[in-house]
């Protein structure tokens, strides 16, 4: 049996507010075997046309893939 690849995609837009909290939820995320990309808010924006689908964990969806669904 094929085992599915779990992904997080964490944008972070202000460091100073998000940064430890969105470490934590990646370090739990990745126990629980999933791939976790985290960075600048654009940035993960940009990478997510050329990743696998997953969760985007923001307060709102990046507008390019918004408009391609």
């Amino acid at each position: 049996m094929k085992s599915i690849e779990k992904w997080l995609y964490l944008p972070i837009e202000v460091k100073v507010r998000e940064q430890d909290a969105k470490l934590i939820l990646a370090y739990h995320a990745l126990k629980e075997g999933y791939h976790v990309m985290i960075g600048d808010h654009i940035q993960v924006e940009m990478a997510l046309e050329s990743f696998p689908k997953g969760i985007f964990f923001s307060k709102g969806g990046p507008p390019m893939v918004l408009e391609k669904e």
